[in-house]
């Protein structure tokens, strides 16, 4: 970290900025701990390959620096969202084919950008990189803004002299100082956990469970599972291996404990599955895709439980008309089943977390005139989505003239753009 001196110490350095910027490369290499300018020796003489990298590099910043500008003029103007109803960084990572996480980072990038000038400068001028916007997007909130500031201008100046890793880990020093009293991020908020499902019914487990979460969770799954190993051996049979009890174990748990609420009240889970008879398998409602399987097929028939349903005068769950205003679990779970994500073009949001939007619209005051509340005047929307679609401009119809059974979305958007849903 900086050395404030051999009377200073690591907080006066956060009071006085200055110390970073008084110093002359040779000076600040010796007085910085571990920041080493890169030697001039490594970019003297280079051979064409590699002189033609360092010049890609250039144009790379110049590139990236056009790419903020552009960026924060589609935020400012909201295009995305007027011409297709999609927020800027899902619209950029489906048209440029990458992933909403870095479309998320260049977004949150532009605004550390766009909140100090002297970033903007250095990013136009090629001074730093998009990396170093990023990581002190990363590392920055609304406690330290202000406080790091101030150290800016040496930061950069210093980001032309060293490497990018060590440049890193000398901001986020920096941030720690700087930011010694704020709140530290609960335990809680740093778990995390990932479930990739295989197409054979496989699931992958993958995260990091810290603070209490870990301890809780190591003590009773291990408990479950030596448990587990103690019912093999009464049976006089061999234990499977400890890895193969943990997995079991942590199944047992998370089975038991969907079927009490927090009040102890007992409850049985929904667990939806769809059998795909056209090749055997199995489908979530999360669009999850599994092929056929013995295992899962005797599960549903043994744990599976018929439940009633609100019907239509008719009979039917599906087509309540007007008698109800809001879509019911048969609906829901047929709309689920249909689209599996938001029924937007280009969205992913889960269908069975939406909401069912009324093609036609319900009237709330006559709902025998209004839209009915039908399966075929339904359309599962996110919350961003169902509020686009009711914006000013926006329609959404159905075409139905061609043949039976088969219909057409059409959404037109004020610009008079329009898309089409099979």
């Amino acid at each position: 970290m900086f050395d404030a001196g051999e009377s200073g110490s690591d907080a006066a350095v956060c009071a006085d900025p200055t110390l970073l910027k008084s110093h002359s490369s040779t000076e600040r290499s010796g007085r910085v701990r571990g920041l080493r300018p890169v030697p001039d020796q490594f970019t003297a003489d280079l051979p064409p390959v590699l002189d033609r990298l360092v010049a890609l590099d250039g144009e790379m910043r110049r590139l990236e620096a056009e790419r903020a500008v552009l960026f924060r003029e589609a935020e400012r103007m909201q295009l995305t969202e007027r011409e297709f109803g999609h927020r800027t960084y899902r619209w950029w990572a489906m048209v440029c084919r990458r992933s909403n996480a870095e479309g998320r980072r260049h977004i949150g990038a532009m605004r550390t950008v766009r909140r100090f000038d002297v970033l903007d400068d250095a990013l136009v001028a090629g001074r730093i990189g998009w990396q170093h916007v990023c990581l002190l997007s990363s590392v920055s909130n609304e406690r330290v803004e202000s406080l790091i500031e101030p150290f800016l201008d040496a930061l950069i100046t210093l980001a032309e002299e060293v490497a990018f890793d060590p440049w890193a880990r000398e901001v986020r020093r920096i941030v720690e100082l700087v930011d010694q009293d704020g709140p530290e991020q609960p335990d809680s908020q740093r778990s995390e956990l990932r479930l990739t499902p295989l197409f054979d019914g496989t699931v992958v487990l993958d995260g990091v469970l810290c603070g209490r979460d870990g301890l809780v969770t190591k003590e009773l799954v291990e408990g479950e599972a030596r448990r587990i190993i103690d019912e093999h051996r009464v049976r006089g049979d061999e234990p499977p291996s400890w890895p193969n009890c943990l997995a079991n174990a942590l199944v047992r748990l998370v089975e038991r404990g969907a079927t009490v609420t927090p009040g102890g009240t007992g409850v049985r889970p929904d667990l939806l599955v769809v059998f795909r008879p056209e090749d055997g398998g199995f489908s979530t409602l999360d669009g999850t895709q599994y092929g056929p399987s013995l295992e899962i097929l005797d599960w549903v028939l043994r744990e599976g439980s018929i439940r009633s349903l609100e019907m239509s005068s008719g009979g039917d769950p599906l087509r309540m008309g007007s008698t109800i205003r809001f879509a019911n679990a048969a609906q829901r779970v047929a709309l689920a089943a249909k689209y599996q994500t938001c029924a937007f073009p280009g969205c992913e949001h889960p269908a069975q977390h939406a909401v069912a939007h009324h093609i036609d619209p319900f009237d709330d005051v006559n709902p025998s005139a209004g839209g009915p509340t039908d399966i075929e005047n339904l359309l599962p929307l996110c919350l961003l989505h169902h509020r686009v679609v009711h914006r000013d401009g926006w329609s959404v119809i159905v075409d139905r003239s061609r043949s039976p059974g088969h219909s057409r979305l059409l959404i037109t958007t004020p610009s008079g753009r329009e898309f089409t849903l099979d």
